[in-house]
């Protein structure tokens, strides 16, 4: 399970089992021990006691009661090791027991190394999720990085092998061949245009920028408005609008919703 999981488990069988009060301190991101015990514990330390818990974490080995370091310590401090390095420290208060039988540290050994392992699983785990995540993460930039490369190169591309057109003075005089220059970089600068709004539409959203400018509109302006915008490429399309009469009107933003309906209809062209 979980880490809570884990430590929750934990807590509950020595509490029922042993009868003894226990606390769990974990490692932080930075690789220290937490001087807040995980949740479910029941207490936590300060002043010498905290001193104690530390020596058992930097030092690997078991302190306080019950051992030959602190002796007159309050608690037992066990390390849960995680491969060769401690995960973190179990600290028992046995409510004034001097020694625990043979039994008992037997059963406490077991726990403690079914505990660690189950932390030390729980952390590869997370270890390989975190790794994926980054992999996901680095695969998809490249794909976007490649997309829009390829989406910016192709405009870029038409515009300046029509501006080199036009300059070319025999190309030039052709009124036909001029207007398809023209026209050419007219629409290649809109895509330039439309490109350029969706990746600052984006970053917006991606940095929790965006401000939904909400309203109510009708559907039908919504998607003449969208058509106009399209309407060079679409009379080489079959293409028909189909609205219902008893839409009522839409609380929407409208530039968003027209940007949304305009990539999806250009992606369908």
């Amino acid at each position: 399970g979980t880490l809570d999981d884990i430590i929750t488990r934990t807590i509950l069988f020595l509490r029922k089992t042993l009868s003894i009060k226990t606390a769990i301190f974990l490692k932080d991101e930075d690789d220290n021990l937490s001087p807040r015990p995980h949740e479910g514990g029941d207490f936590a330390l300060s002043g010498e006691e905290w001193s104690e818990a530390l020596w058992c974490f930097k030092n690997q080995k078991p302190a306080g009661r019950s051992t030959r370091t602190f002796v007159a310590a309050q608690y037992y401090y066990i390390p849960l090791m995680h491969q060769s390095d401690p995960a973190g420290v179990l600290v028992i208060d046995s409510k004034g027991k001097t020694d625990f039988t043979v039994e008992q540290k037997n059963l406490l050994t077991t726990l403690v190394s079914q505990v660690s392992t189950a932390i030390e699983r729980y952390y590869h785990h997370r270890t390989q999720h975190r790794i994926k995540l980054a992999e996901d993460s680095e695969k998809l930039y490249q794909i976007l990085l490649n997309s829009i490369s390829h989406e910016l190169r192709t405009p870029i591309t038409t515009i300046t092998t029509s501006a080199n057109g036009l300059l070319d003075r025999d190309l030039r005089e052709n009124p036909e061949v001029r207007n398809i220059f023209t026209n050419d970089i007219i629409e290649a600068s809109e895509r330039l245009n439309r490109i350029v709004d969706n990746l600052l539409g984006s970053l917006r959203i991606e940095s929790n920028r965006i401000t939904l400018n909400r309203d109510w509109y009708d559907i039908s302006e919504l998607v003449s408005t969208v058509q106009n915008k399209l309407d060079k490429l679409l009379k080489d399309h079959l293409f028909t609008v189909e609205i219902s009469r008893d839409i009522p009107m839409v609380k929407f933003d409208f530039n968003l919703m027209e940007q949304l309906l305009t990539n999806l209809l250009y992606n369908a062209l």
